[in-house]
């Protein structure tokens, strides 16, 4: 059987990959949170989602989302509430101490993104933009092509 070689993109992704898992393990130590839980509050925190959409965004049954869910609220981080669209349907929202707690976790990776956005020029920032959202989809893809095997 042959060997593939690394590209220098499957590189990058790789140690993009890598350093990610680090930053969601320390970022997830410090808010005393599991890593799922963790993946929810990012979710959540740009605004309120369905129990349903977190359990697509994050590949969980939804008995599995309803656990993460629970611990969420008992920790303060979560509230539910009626959707004002359709009150039969609950939405999931940071509180404001979930929201501080979680900007204080991202503020560090967020300064260093501005820090590296101020170097590049704007169509330099929009091909980055655009290659990240590629590669998220070929994530979302081989995600699935794998379930199916």
């Amino acid at each position: 059987m042959a060997t593939r070689r690394s590209t220098p993109m499957m590189e990058a992704i790789r140690e993009l990959y890598t350093a990610m898992g680090r930053f969601d393990q320390a970022a997830a130590q410090s808010l005393e949170l599991h890593i799922t839980d963790l993946h929810c509050v990012d979710l959540v925190q740009s605004s309120p989602r369905s129990g349903i959409a977190i359990a697509s965004a994050l590949g969980l049954s939804p008995s599995a989302v309803t656990t993460v869910l629970d611990r969420l609220e008992a920790r303060g981080f979560i509230e539910r509430r009626a959707s004002k669209a359709d009150r039969r349907q609950i939405e999931v929202h940071l509180t404001r101490s979930g929201h501080r707690r979680a900007q204080r976790a991202y503020q560090e990776l967020g300064k260093r993104i501005s820090k590296l956005e101020q170097t590049q020029t704007s169509s330099q920032r929009a091909r980055s933009v655009e290659a990240l959202h590629q590669i998220g989809k070929a994530c979302s893809e081989a995600a699935v092509a794998v379930e199916e095997l």
